[in-house]
């Protein structure tokens, strides 16, 4: 008695899935923690954002099983694929860089104030200068508010304001050695 040729479809089909499954879980387990090794090692240094470039590079190579089950050297395709992925991650990063450093700057403190980044601004910034930022981004007083309040004229309040974004920019540039891709997450989020 033969068997019923949908039936013999469908052990194929299943049998070409676990086949599929079994390589990508040994793709996992063999490169996986390397590849992770291998971006926080190269300017990822958020594990997250490193976590995202090797996933993306999972992704790539699930859909090119077909090239990658017969590939000759599977461990350089991958890491030349992850190298590719951080790469234009950086340029997009690049490209979309935000313009205005007041968006960095709220970004950065509202929307990410981490206690390292409050700790990083508190460390580079006189007791003064963090009081006018914290007026200003986190209090949320205008410029004219703040000019009465610290007696001085608007561009005055607006100077000062530059000079701290400027310090503070200089040294996130130096704690976030990765910061075009930061902004351009933190943009997303």
């Amino acid at each position: 008695m033969s068997k019923n040729p949908g039936f013999v479809e469908y052990e194929k089909a299943r049998n070409e899935e676990a086949i599929k499954d079994k390589f990508y879980t040994d793709l996992w387990d063999t490169y996986y923690q390397s590849l992770l090794r291998y971006a926080l090692a190269h300017n990822v240094k958020f594990k997250e954002l490193a976590e995202d470039v090797v996933m993306e590079t999972f992704t790539t190579a699930l859909k090119r099983y077909d090239e990658l089950s017969t590939h000759p050297n599977l461990g350089g395709w991958m890491f030349t694929t992850l190298k590719n992925t951080m790469l234009n991650r950086y340029r997009k990063a690049v490209k979309h860089k935000v313009e205005n450093i007041d968006a960095i700057i709220d970004v950065v403190i509202n929307e990410v104030a981490s206690d390292e980044t409050i700790t990083l601004c508190r460390e580079c910034l006189s007791d003064e200068m963090f009081q006018l930022l914290e007026a200003y981004h986190i209090t949320g007083m205008t410029l004219d508010e703040l000019a009465v309040s610290y007696n001085i004229t608007k561009p005055a309040i607006k100077q000062r304001l530059n000079r701290i974004y400027h310090k503070v920019r200089e040294n996130l540039k130096k704690f976030y050695s990765f910061l075009p891709l930061l902004l351009v997450v933190f943009r997303h989020i």
